[in-house]
């Protein structure tokens, strides 16, 4: 069993927002971006890293992995995030998840073993990998299936020894569409 303290926080934030319309990283909650108000809930973690498709330049004060291989989705965020990590998890979550706040992070880690890859979320029955706790162990399995071009997130859960724990669906609402951000900020 592991604490926060033992955790890198790290931020996917280079999606396209294709159906979104936008950038995604600067929507509107609670007055702040996505991004920042992902980055103040989780900013007191040891360690916090922005995966990013190309470096933000008003985000230098943060530590930035850039993708290596552009276009493959969420799995090349993963891989960026836990090569840089200095820690053996990292908290990985979508910056289209405003509602997910610090207590998942605390929930998760308490869950941490030596022998579990990764500590997923499950909610009414859907998993949140993008809101998960991954162990550094699991970067060769990710390389495999990058090298093959097999970029589920699903297929990657079931590679590996995942412990699912379900939790409620409101800290889960992913804005992916105009209609979701209107959910969130009405």
């Amino acid at each position: 069993m592991k604490k926060t303290e033992d955790l890198t926080v790290g931020i996917a934030a280079g999606g396209k927002s294709s159906r979104f319309g936008s950038d995604k990283r600067y929507a509107r909650f609670e007055g702040k971006s996505f991004l920042d108000n992902l980055i103040d809930k989780y900013s007191s973690f040891p360690e916090l890293i922005l995966s990013v498709d190309s470096i933000l330049e008003s985000y230098s004060q943060y530590r930035q992995v850039v993708d290596g291989i552009r276009g493959i989705g969420p799995i090349e965020a993963i891989h960026q995030i836990l090569v840089a990590s200095r820690t053996e998890y990292a908290f990985i979550i979508a910056v289209d998840m405003p509602l997910a706040g610090r207590e998942i992070a605390d929930i998760l880690a308490k869950r941490i073993d030596d022998n579990i890859d990764c500590i997923c979320p499950v909610s009414d029955g859907h998993k949140q990998p993008l809101c998960a706790i991954y162990s550094k162990k699991i970067i060769p399995c990710v390389e495999k299936m990058i090298s093959v071009g097999n970029y589920r997130l699903r297929d990657l859960l079931d590679s590996i020894t995942t412990e699912y724990v379900d939790l409620p669906p409101d800290c889960f609402l992913n804005i992916n569409t105009p209609e979701d951000y209107m959910k969130v900020n009405r």
